[in-house]
Formats: C-alpha cells, structure tokens, sequence
C-alpha cells in the first residue's frame, strides 16, 4: 500500500469545502429523512454485526457513524411488519425481506448507525446519504439509477464504482490510493480529493468531474466512449492518459506526461511537461492549456 508523501502537504485547511454543484449535499444531509406521515410506524434494532451493506430498489437510506450498531426503520405498519432487511452473514441488506422478496419497500425510509463500513452498494434507484466517515478501506458501487451522497470520507484505499444512469456525489475525500470507475450514461461528481495515486476509467458517455484537488503522486485516465474527465484541479507528478473514442480529458499541471489517444478525443493540460509518449491516431489532439 502507498504510503503519504514524504513532503507534506495541507489537507483540508480551513474546515470541509463544499462548492459549486456539491454545496447541496450539505443540506441533503441536514435534511430529516423520516419526514413521514404522523401515522408512520418506527421500529428500532440493535446488535447488528456486518461490514457491508446493499440497498435494492427505491429506497432512501442515510449512514451514519457510531459506536454501536443501530438500525431505525419508519414506514407503514404492513411493511415494518414483514421486516423490510436480511441479514445475511456480514452482509445486511435493506429494501429486501425475506417473507416477501418481490414487495416493493419504496415507503421505507432507513437510518443506519454502524462503527464500520467497508463495503457499500445500491442496486436500483433509491437514495443513499452517507454522512462523514473514516475507514480503513471503503467500496462504494451503485448500478441503475439511483444516487449515492457521501458527505466526507477518510479512507486509505477508496473505490467508486457506478454503472447505469444513477450517479455517485462526494463533496470531500482524504485517501491514500483512489480508484474511480463509470460504466453507462451516469455521472460521478467529486468535490475536495486530496489522494496519493488516482486510477479513473469511463467506459460510455458519462462524465466525471472534479471541484477541487490537490496534487496527486500519479494518476492514469482511461476513456472508451464519448465520456469525459474534468480533472484540471488536480496535479499530478506523473499522467498516463489513454483515449479510445471522442471522450476528452482535462488536467492540472503535470510534470511527466504520457498520451494515448485513438479518435477524436482531446487531452489538454498544464504546465510544461517531459511528454514521455505521444500516440495519436484520428483527430484527437493534445495542446496546453494557455
């Protein structure tokens, strides 16, 4: 595992930064999920142990961090009653039960309290908040089209995954190793990243971008598609940037800058770097940001 920086450098100066088209997700997570008719019923569990989640269908889920694991349901009676989650191993699943696995629990809302989590999914088009948490390793996937809020992350390896039309929103993330994944027409939206080493990849039309960052160890770009990476906030020692198709990458300033690109797309970058390859085949183009 990478270790930081030799050199240090601030991190997250001045208290959490939340800009631009991510200034909501503060709000978001303000907001009070269980905002349910008064006849709505809650039903309280405790002594749950698992270390992954997966939220299935259309249902709001908001997780937070805590000492003990602590599960709050609120919906109607005829749903509590048929215990609308499964644990199953380490693995708890919301949105499902097993009395009635085909029964559409959109109604429920879910407030998770859990010491740990290493592992999260969604798989449908609910909605789920994540507030601020810490954790040695962290996998967040969400395939469809719902959407995944994480406030503040602090992890030392961190993986996105999205696939579908759904899209995946961090306004702040302090890792180590970061690993950024899109599959489909969705969007990832990445507010603060302060990372050592970042792996981005699109393989569709969907965009990824990024508000703020720091300046990375290296980083490799990978598009097939039409999709595009804005990542001209972050810097990086070392880029590798491969291109098939007509997607186009923005980024920061760069010292060793390797390029690859076959079709339209276009790389534009900062600085003046020692281009270590340039492969270009079609009408792509690589030029410096003036």
């Amino acid at each position: 595992m990478p270790r930081y920086s030799d050199n240090p450098r601030p991190r997250w100066k001045g208290g959490p930064m939340l800009t631009g088209g991510l200034a909501f997700l503060a709000a978001a997570l303000a907001s009070v999920l269980f905002s349910l008719p008064a006849h709505a019923e809650t039903w309280q569990v405790e002594g749950l142990k698992f270390d992954a989640v997966i939220v299935l269908g259309d249902v709001d889920v908001e997780i937070s961090q805590g000492d003990d694991a602590e599960l709050l349901l609120r919906g109607d009676q005829r749903d509590i009653d048929l215990h609308p989650f499964i644990l199953d191993g380490d693995t708890l699943v919301l949105g499902s039960s097993r009395e009635a696995r085909s029964r559409d629990f959109s109604g429920v809302k879910f407030r998770l309290i859990t010491p740990k989590l290493e592992h999260l999914e969604l798989k449908g088009s609910g909605d789920v908040y994540v507030k601020p948490f810490e954790s040695e390793s962290l996998f967040v996937s969400a395939a469809g089209s719902g959407t995944v809020r994480l406030f503040e992350i602090k992890s030392d390896d961190t993986t996105l995954q999205l696939s579908g039309s759904g899209t995946i929103q961090l306004a702040k993330l302090l890792t180590r190793e970061l690993a950024v994944s899109l599959s489909g027409s969705g969007d990832i939206q990445l507010g603060d990243v302060d990372a050592d080493i970042a792996e981005v990849a699109v393989r569709g039309s969907g965009d990824i971008t990024l508000e703020s960052g720091y300046r990375v160890d290296e980083v490799e770009i990978s598009i097939v598609g039409s999709g595009d990476v804005d990542f001209r906030h972050m810097d990086a020692g070392h880029a590798e940037i491969n291109i098939v198709g007509s997607g186009d990458v923005r980024i920061g300033e760069i010292e060793v800058l390797e390029v690859n690109i076959l079709g339209s797309g276009d790389v534009v970058y900062r600085g003046d770097p020692e281009i270590d390859q340039d492969v270009l085949i079609g009408s792509g183009d690589l030029r410096r940001e003036r």
